[in-house]
């Protein structure tokens, strides 16, 4: 008698990523680093019992429902998968290097950071700005002297009132600089929900058959903290993922053996 061969797995491998745009799918990307990958399939039944008899047995279970579903956990805090993580879009914002002349803070308070360039249109302000001069708005303005009335960090476009200085309470500054000509990248969340994507997974196992899965159409969104700041956490994103059946023809889930080289 053939003995049987036991398949004890200990699983590793790498996720690509493809999103929907419009109903049209993209080009996959490698997910990057997941110390996480798991399948969840639950089932729902509707269940039937006698009555007759002193004792009630089960006459009938069908089932009813099959819910397929993962989770995912992602090291690899890059644009992408942020912009998957806050439900937001990626992109870039490109800053011009036109120089600004006498832009208005009304009213600035001492031991305060006011963000040069900010406005509806921009609400993150600019960033890398050079040649900055700070003035009031009288007639024949005081020029301010940095290090003693304020402080500029060039690369974040924020400006510190220094206490003491000769910038008091409730004066309006006109403040002149030239930010850095470029692209910044930037993401803005959005209403727009949960992203479609397919995934692909492509087993490299530690120990066991490898075998890779394709999930056609899922739904994919976050769920839980992203340690932002941490000393102790390396930050990771948890994705929940519902596994659909497609309306093309495709089946929810496919797994396959990988196929051996000739």
């Amino acid at each position: 008698m053939a003995s049987h061969v036991t398949n004890r797995v200990l699983g590793a491998g790498k996720l690509y990523i493809a999103e929907y745009v419009n109903g049209v799918l993209g080009g996959f990307r490698y997910f990057g680093d997941t110390p996480g990958f798991t399948i969840n399939i639950s089932a729902d039944r509707v269940t039937d019992d006698t009555s007759d008899g002193p004792i009630a047995e089960e006459a009938m279970n069908i089932l009813t429902k099959v819910t397929r579903a993962a989770s995912i956990i992602a090291k690899d805090v890059s644009l992408e998968n942020l912009a998957l993580f806050v439900m937001g879009t990626a992109g870039t914002r490109t800053q011009a290097g036109t120089a600004v002349t006498d832009e208005a803070i009304d009213g600035v308070a001492v031991d305060r950071y006011y963000q040069l360039g900010q406005s509806s249109a921009n609400p993150v302000g600019v960033r890398q700005v050079s040649s900055v001069t700070v003035t009031d708005d009288q007639g024949s303005p005081t020029t301010f002297t940095e290090g003693t009335d304020y402080e500029i960090d060039l690369a974040t476009g924020l400006l510190y009132v220094i206490a003491g200085g000769g910038i008091t309470d409730g004066t309006s500054l006109r403040v002149s600089y030239t930010p850095s000509a470029g692209d910044i990248e930037e993401i803005a969340s959005s209403d727009l929900g949960n992203a479609q994507v397919a995934i692909k997974y492509v087993a490299n196992n530690t120990k066991g058959t490898n075998r890779d899965a394709y999930m056609a159409l899922c739904d994919i969104a976050p769920n839980g903290d992203l340690a932002w700041k941490s000393r102790d956490t390396v930050a990771q994103m948890t994705f929940d993922v519902s596994i659909l059946k497609p309306t093309t023809g495709e089946e929810a889930l496919y797994i396959n053996g990988q196929a051996v080289a000739a």
